[in-house]
């Protein structure tokens, strides 16, 4: 029993079931049926059942999936998808039963992946879920904090990269985050305003700086981003007192703003240190067609494009001070997984709202993803996205990654409306996604995934019988000797190896005598 994807799956995606057995052989000139379970171990919610259908006569191989949906309340009967949450462990099942063999069950468990997130916080968080920015003051320490219930304590460290815009120090930092416990790794990195080394642990900071947090995500795989916003303003008129940190106030609008008739939004900015007369202050950012937000908000609404202006009212000498800035929104590229399997179907996304061109139809986008290989010769291949929902923002490509050389299936037929891309056992297949100035990419791993089949006969005496165990893996070719652990649902295991059927097989065979 084959189940796809074999460890963690990502809610939404489907389950892929393959089973290899001949005790279903009954009509050698038809394909025939198995079935297989879905269970979970959430309480309330029931197991659904997969029919699996042979892919040709007397082949022994059963195929068949179900679509999983990320969602808290509990599927009913008649859902055609099995509901799914963080963390919930599904196991799949197949039971069979025969005179020969007695009751034989084979099974195993996925466990549903959780998002990860990267948070940055000091005088204001950033948010993961809306993208706003966190806010900081030169000089400042930050707190940096990722989430991922994945990842346990087995695991010392997360390491996070940071970069800022503009950046005329040509700083960076690499930032080692310590495990504090439930999937939570947290640290401090120290600001200043002077020039220091790079990855010094200390980041220089310029006036008026995005600082940007970026932590990979192995599944799904993705890049999370928190971003802190400096914002500056420079006026010694405001530092009245020298002993005491003062506050200054300045308004942010857009002709989006205008259209709607409001002002703006007001943004207090505190000084920098006592008697500095610089002011820092920072404000979120929300994606949104509607500038329309009362000015108390503290959240500011735009889309890409949109040419903020931020106002100060100076009043000696008298007159408006006022600096613009166009507003960018990137977006984010999936490989769902950081090893591929050849030869099976995957689902590339993009996330990006600035692609929803109509939010009242299902658009696409062109030329803006690219698939590239190192196969011999590589291969590249444009990628045309197509978005799940009318303004979902989300856009989706169906990828088959075709393994030529060993491992190549010459029958393996590329699935209508999927891109097929030429790829090699053991290399790599890169995603290119380009938004504007900014340019993704993701790089997964690319393998053959092995089958795995057991065939029970009788033996010499009652409850006596072999099991005979045949194993097919082309990451395996050119291994003489395989070993391989096989267990019972009554307790105890057995260690079998398996020998290559000839000299760079990649089929491997071996059997264990059993007793009731």
């Amino acid at each position: 029993l084959e189940v796809i994807p074999s460890q963690f799956l990502v809610g939404g995606e489907p389950i892929s079931i393959i089973l290899v057995t001949g005790d279903l052989n009954n009509n050698p000139a038809a394909p025939e049926t198995a079935v297989a379970s879905v269970l979970s171990t959430k309480v309330g919610l029931s197991g659904k059942s997969v029919t699996l259908t042979e892919d040709g006569p007397s082949s022994g191989r059963f195929t068949g999936s179900i679509e999983t949906r990320m969602q808290p309340e509990l599927h009913t009967s008649s859902d055609p998808f099995f509901a799914v949450e963080e963390g919930d462990a599904l196991e799949i099942v197949w039971d069979y039963f025969s005179a020969a063999t007695g009751a034989i069950r084979v099974s195993t468990v996925i466990t549903v992946a959780y998002e990860g997130m990267v948070q940055a916080c000091s005088l204001l968080c950033s948010d993961p879920t809306t993208g706003a920015y966190g806010r900081a003051q030169a000089g400042d320490s930050i707190l940096i904090e990722v989430t991922d219930q994945d990842l346990t304590s087995a695991l010392n460290a997360v390491n996070i990269t940071v970069h800022l815009s503009p950046n005329p120090y040509a700083d960076f930092e690499s930032v080692a985050l310590s495990y504090v416990g439930a999937g939570v790794f947290r640290a401090n990195l120290t600001t200043n305003t002077s020039a220091t080394s790079p990855n010094d642990g200390a980041l220089s900071v310029p006036p008026g700086a995005v600082v940007s947090f970026f932590y990979e995500d192995a599944i799904p795989s993705t890049q999370r981003v928190a971003r802190v916003r400096i914002a500056t303003l420079t006026d010694q008129d405001l530092n009245s007192s020298p002993q005491l940190r003062e506050t200054a106030t300045v308004t942010v609008t857009s002709p989006r703003y205008t259209a709607d008739g409001v002002a703006g939004v007001a943004v207090s900015l505190i000084e920098s240190g006592a008697d500095t007369g610089v002011f820092l202050g920072s404000l979120n950012l929300l994606k949104s067609e509607s500038g329309g937000a009362a000015a108390t908000t503290g959240v500011f609404r735009g889309m890409s494009g949109d040419v903020i202006t931020v106002a100060y009212a100076d009043a000696l000498p008298a007159g408006t001070r006022s600096a613009h800035l166009p507003l960018s929104f990137a977006g984010t590229l999936e490989i769902p997984y950081p090893v591929l399997s050849g030869n099976l179907l995957f689902v590339l996304s993009v996330t990006d709202a600035d692609l929803d061109a109509d939010p009242l139809q299902i658009d696409t986008a062109s030329g803006l993803v690219t698939l590239t290989s190192d196969s011999t010769p590589p291969d590249s291949v444009a990628v045309t996205v197509t978005q799940t929902g009318p303004a979902s923002g989300v856009f989706t490509a169906h990828i088959m990654p075709r393994v030529q050389g060993p491992g190549n299936d010459p029958l393996l037929v590329t699935p209508l409306g999927a891109y097929g891309v030429n790829v090699v056992k053991g290399g790599t297949l890169q995603a290119t996604y380009t938004s504007g100035s900014d340019t993704f990419t993701r790089t997964s791993g690319v393998h053959m995934r092995g089958t795995l089949s057991l065939v029970a006969s009788g033996g010499a005496g009652p409850g006596e019988g072999l099991v005979h165990v045949t194993l097919t893996d082309y990451d395996l070719e050119g291994t003489p000797q395989v070993p391989i652990t096989l267990s019972a649902d009554r307790g105890g295991s057995a260690v079998v190896t398996l020998n290559a059927t000839s000299v760079g097989a990649v089929t491997f065979t071996g059997q264990l005598p059993v007793a009731a």
